[in-house]
């Protein structure tokens, strides 16, 4: 790739992050029920993982049917920008450009944003596991360790459908 190819391929994924984000922020997050469905599979997938795990889990108050709570803890809380549709999003962006057919694109993106979606679960019983043992360290893993780990994931990906799959299927 030139400088200038790389220049237009990164400018034409910001461009569409940035008008994915304000179409959430303006019309999905206000008008839909999308984030809340979402937040509430992250939430149902998670806690009978942590009750098989041997952790008892506090019913759910009306206000409160976003948080985790083990017994013993404060819970953690699951925010529309911990869901990881904006995750999805910047994947399916960079993705969009990349080089390939649409069809194994499409199937790539709906399996690659399951991939995105289970680390999720798997962050956010780590983060409520946190919270019940050490307190203290939930900001620290919260903020930096689960942000490597899920970008890192994400870019592993990038990298297996820029090595692996963009040409599968052609001579």
């Amino acid at each position: 790739m030139g400088s200038k190819t790389t220049f237009k391929f990164i400018a034409l994924v910001v461009v569409t992050y940035a008008i994915g984000l304000l179409i959430y922020d303006l019309w999905v997050l206000p008008k839909t029920s999308f984030d809340e469905a979402l937040i509430h599979l992250l939430v149902s997938c998670s806690e009978p993982i942590l009750q098989g795990l041997g952790y008892v889990l506090l019913p759910h108050q009306s206000d409160w049917h976003h948080t985790i709570h083990i017994q013993g803890s404060n819970g953690v809380w699951i925010s529309s920008s911990c869901d990881g549709f904006a995750l999805i999003w910047v994947f399916s962006a960079v993705l969009f450009y990349l080089p390939g057919g649409w069809k194994r694109k499409g199937v790539y993106l709906v399996l690659g944003s399951l991939v995105i979606e289970v680390f999720n679960v798997l962050r956010i019983i780590s983060l409520a596991i946190i919270e019940h043992h050490f307190p203290q360290s939930l900001a620290f893993n919260h903020d930096y360790t689960f942000t490597v780990l899920v970008y890192s994931v994400v870019v592993a990906l990038w990298y297996l459908w820029l090595r692996k799959f963009q040409f599968v299927g052609k001579s």
